[in-house]
């Protein structure tokens, strides 16, 4: 099923696209990088949609998606990492005292993206409104250029485009979190719940930031 009139539909309905406005990639990506970040989101692209909510990995499979119907070739990209103060200095309140316990590890969704001016990096995984508490958004939609990765990448995997990019990153983490402490699997969900509060904390202080 096509995603682009749903998207559509959607975005007009929720004031995100002006009715009749063009959608092309960069409204595309803007669409889905604004969808509220959940970590325990559905992986499936229509199901992303109609939620409109999203993680790293979710939003990415719908923006490849929605790319591929706009002619844009792209690739996923799968790597691990460590969540650290360095590395998410916007960490406030619990989320932050899960990291002065030690690196939560990750793994990390993000796009290659070929287009007429080159392959590009696209990650659309923080919404823009929280780059005011230090998240690392991308403001636009650059082809050919390197967006920030939402993450410091430990080692990179190129997703077979035949694999299920769920199962792929499902077995990606859990060797990645085999590798770690026993609590590496319950430090990590407790992590990515603390993110969402500093976010929802965030927006709701006056000023922006709690």
């Amino acid at each position: 099923m096509p995603l682009l009139p749903e998207l559509r539909r959607e975005a007009e309905r929720r004031g995100g696209l002006a009715a009749g406005a063009p959608l092309d990639a960069a409204a595309a990506f803007t669409l889905v990088r604004d969808m509220p970040w959940v970590p325990t989101a559905d992986p499936l692209p229509v199901v992303t949609l109609a939620a409109w909510q999203g993680h790293d990995a979710s939003k990415h499979y719908l923006l490849r998606e929605l790319l591929h119907e706009l002619g844009y070739a792209s690739m996923l990209i799968a790597c691990t990492h460590a969540w650290s103060l360095e590395a998410a200095p916007w960490a406030t309140g619990e989320a932050r005292a899960l990291l002065e316990e030690g690196p939560v590890p990750d793994v990390h969704t993000f796009l290659r993206v070929d287009s007429d001016a080159g392959w590009g990096t696209v990650d659309a995984t923080w919404p823009l409104a929280a780059a005011v508490l230090g998240f690392p958004a991308n403001e636009r939609w650059l082809p050919g250029r390197e967006m920030r990765v939402a993450a410091d990448p430990e080692e990179l995997y190129h997703v077979p485009d035949d694999a299920d990019p769920e199962e792929f990153r499902r077995r990606l983490l859990d060797a990645h979190l085999d590798e770690r402490d026993p609590r590496a699997r319950e430090r990590r969900r407790a992590f990515r719940s603390a993110t969402v509060r500093c976010i929802e904390r965030a927006a709701a202080a006056p000023n922006g930031r709690s």
